[in-house]
Order: structure tokens, then C-alpha cells, then sequence
């Protein structure tokens, strides 16, 4: 399996997952046939040596959306009070690089 069918995070060509929970978590892929073998396999190793009950944990899905960054703001954009707040009376900690928001970015757009 090429790292073209497979990877570690989601996106709009890996949106195909299978999750194992004793193991590496969720694993994703750009097709469904290529999720459904790992799943397979997955399962079989599972049952080799008899039952292991990691085999109950083993699902596979499609993912619909993921969280993306929105309205970051840089911490060196800003200008701070001596209590560490913005001009807009936001606390920023002293080790924060940045802040922002997030919200659900569809991948089927």
C-alpha cells in the first residue's frame, strides 16, 4: 500500500478510515477498497492466536468534515498592556505564538 492510498491525517483524497483502537488509531485512505483490506487484515491479526477483544474496536468509516484554523491572529501583530492584554483587552499568555478559532471545513467541497 503506497503512502498515495494511505495516510495519517484526513483530507479530500484520504477521507476513507478504518480505526483500531489497540493500535495505531484511525488510519486513512483515498479508497474504499484499500480501507476495507487494512480492515480485513486488521481483524485476522486480531484472530490468529485466538481472540483478542482489540478486534471488537476495529470500525471503518467515511469522514464528511474536518476542523480547520480560522481568524488567527499572531502574537507579533499585536501590541499588549502591561497585564499581557491586546488593544482589544484580550489575555494573550506569554508563550502564545498565535490565536484563533475553528470550524467544520466539509471535504466534499
Amino acid at each position: 500500500m503506497s503512502e498515495e492510498t494511505k495516510s495519517s491525517t484526513p483530507s479530500k483524497k484520504h477521507k476513507y478510515f478504518a480505526y483500531e483502537q489497540e493500535g495505531d488509531g484511525f488510519t486513512y485512505f483515498s479508497n474504499e477498497k484499500e480501507r476495507d483490506d487494512f480492515a480485513e487484515d486488521l481483524i485476522r491479526a486480531c484472530l490468529q492466536d485466538g481472540w483478542d477483544e482489540a478486534v471488537e474496536s476495529i470500525t471503518t468509516g467515511t469522514i464528511t468534515a474536518t476542523t480547520k484554523q480560522t481568524d488567527v491572529r499572531h502574537r507579533k501583530d499585536q501590541k499588549f498592556d502591561t497585564e499581557g492584554r491586546d488593544e482589544e483587552g484580550v489575555y494573550w499568555e506569554s508563550e502564545w505564538d498565535y490565536m484563533c478559532n475553528y470550524e467544520l471545513a466539509r471535504l466534499d467541497t
